[in-house]
């Protein structure tokens, strides 16, 4: 293309009848498009480079227009330059042209254009930093209205007094004043922290309490005794209410909520809706617990009582009682109880009492394993034998679910019975039963038959035949179990002689009588000497070891105090001198 003629352009801001309208980077660029001195008409790509000089340099930004329709050679087209480039220097437009639809280079008109004042308008509203001064600003021009209060502080109204400074101003103007810390006596305390001297605290001077408080919440309070004496702080911590009531002190409630505590030294640590309502009664934390006993402890857990003094309650529904249940006003004290999940009161029936609701069963063991020569553990549980005492592996105690006691190994129960396979040390024995004659009123007691060793007794009645003779029979394992044999016959119905004709040989003996036919009561006794009695023999008489000298197994039974005490107290006299 040559010969190519500009001959108009005018520049103007693309939306400038549309007032309302923010003003933008945009401007239109209109001219007159001539080919060999005829005015051009059809569809070209029009290319718009920017520079700072009016000749050479480099293009500062380059924008295409493409398919622009150009009629009896008039065009107008858009353009949108970059904001930095409105900073108040001049700057020129270099245009070039083709044909729409083409892959040819762009014909570059000449001169270079310089853009007029007109769309430079639209550095106005991208006014740089500082450009606006005093001077441009007229006075008494800007009011309060015109300021945006979230935005640009207002005028300051307040005012603070003699030797306090403006420690921060409000939105409206007003100040909070702060004190002087080099001009006053009594500094104040702040965020970063303050160099005290002797004396100096935060608080109160009366009996209002001081608080803490985070989004206008009191989280934390200390309080004197409310008339002003003892001096021993309540602290109260977590939910606003938390409370104490009463003129009592030395209490604390470290969190939670809805927890109330109305005597002295108490502790409440967290939960809710928990009570400590005794002196020196503490609870954990859990829900609705209540420890109303003097120095009574509720670790946590769900509606727990602990009523009565030293008393202890835990898990869930565990109730020592109180003094309203029991009638005393130490309520059950001394007692412990502790309560398994189920959904049920268990309950204290006296003091001093160790209750445990567990319905998975009771292990107490010192976790090691059963072939430690030391392991023990205890078992109360129903999916084995109910109770169950083992060491090193071996249960030597058992409750049997058939009712039947076993101590001592591990064999088969007997039913409603007791076994025992070691020996037995008594003080007595006896047997105790309905009365036969009387067995809605009376009992019948025997002693047991004791001797100095391990004796068996064997009795019964025979008649000798009509040459005087009669063999008793033994059980084949008499001469197994027993020696050492003893006799005694009595004849029944006659003063006929009698005698042991034969001594015990292949489990019998021989009893002859003067005359045939005599009625013979008679009696053998036997020493064991099994092979576990042999082992075991039962030593009639002991010395006592020395930490048993000076007690008795039954003082009351010999009407003189226990020594056991003295005792104690005389063996440690003795490790000490030894020390």
């Amino acid at each position: 293309m040559k010969n190519k003629i500009f001959l108009c352009a005018v520049l103007f801001l693309a939306n400038i009848s549309q007032a309302q309208t923010p003003l933008t980077n945009t401007f239109t660029y209109q001219g007159e498009l001539k080919f060999n001195n005829a005015l051009a008409n059809g569809s070209y790509d029009f290319e718009f480079s920017v520079f700072d000089v009016d000749i050479g340099g480099s293009a500062l930004e380059i924008v295409v227009a493409n398919g622009v329709t150009v009629t009896n050679g008039v065009f107008s087209t858009p353009i949108t330059l970059s904001n930095d480039l409105f900073t108040g220097n001049k700057i020129w437009l270099d245009i070039a042209v083709r044909a729409n639809g083409t892959a040819n280079p762009f014909d570059l008109l000449s001169p270079r254009q310089e853009v007029s004042s007109s769309p430079y308008a639209i550095h106005a509203q991208f006014v740089g930093a500082d450009a606006v001064t005093g001077v441009q600003i007229q006075d008494g021009t800007i009011s309060n209205s015109d300021i945006d209060i979230n935005s640009i502080q207002q005028r300051v109204t307040g005012a603070c007094p003699t030797n306090r400074y403006m420690k921060s101003i409000g939105s409206n103007g007003s100040v909070v004043c702060g004190v002087d810390q080099n001009t006053i006596s009594a500094p104040s305390w702040e965020l970063g922290g303050n160099a005290a001297n002797a004396g100096d605290f935060i608080g109160t001077t009366n009996t209002t309490p001081f608080n803490v408080s985070v989004n206008s919440n009191r989280i934390l309070s200390l309080q004197d005794n409310t008339d002003g004496s003892n001096h021993v702080p309540n602290i109260i911590m977590g939910a606003l209410d938390n409370s104490m009531s009463g003129t009592y002190y030395g209490s604390t409630i470290s969190g939670g909520r809805l927890n109330s505590i109305s005597d002295i030294y108490s502790v409440i640590s967290g939960g809710s809706i928990n009570n400590a309502s005794a002196p020196g009664s503490s609870i954990g934390g859990g829900l609705g617990n209540t420890a109303s006993g003097g120095l009574s402890t509720i670790p946590g857990g769900n509606n727990n009582q602990a009523g009565g003094e030293y008393s202890f309650a835990a898990g869930r529904k565990a109730k020592v009682r109180d003094s309203n249940t029991t009638g005393t006003t130490l309520g059950d004290q001394g007692t412990f109880v502790w309560a398994d999940s189920t959904n049920a009161n268990y309950t204290s029936s006296g003091s001093n009492q160790f209750l445990v609701r567990a319905s998975g069963g009771v292990v107490l063991t010192d976790d090691s394993a059963d072939n430690n020569p030391f392991s023990a553990q205890l078992f109360i549980d129903s999916s084995r034998d109910p109770i169950q005492a083992r060491l090193s592996g071996f249960t030597k105690f058992r409750v049997h679910s058939n009712g039947g006691v076993s101590i001592g190994d591990n064999g088969t129960p007997p039913t409603n019975g007791l076994r025992v396979s070691g020996n037995i040390t008594k003080g007595g024995g006896s047997f105790k039963i309905d009365h036969p004659l009387d067995p809605e009123n009376k009992y019948l007691s025997h002693s047991f038959v004791e001797s100095p060793d391990m004796m068996n007794v064997y009795n019964g009645n025979i008649t000798t035949d009509k040459l005087g003779n009669a063999w008793v029979e033994l059980p084949d394992w008499f001469e197994a179990l027993n020696r050492d044999f003893r006799y005694q016959l009595t004849v029944i119905g006659s003063f006929s002689r009698v005698m042991i004709a034969q001594k015990v040989k292949g489990n019998q003996f021989l009893i002859k009588t003067e005359d045939p036919r005599v009625e013979v009561s008679w009696q053998i006794t036997g020493i064991r000497h099994d092979k576990f009695a042999n082992k075991n023999r039962i030593p009639v008489e002991e010395v006592k070891d020395e930490t048993e000298v000076g007690t008795y197994l039954h003082p009351s039974a010999w009407e003189v105090s226990d020594k056991s005490k003295w005792l104690s107290a005389k063996l440690e006299m003795e490790q000490e001198n030894e020390k």
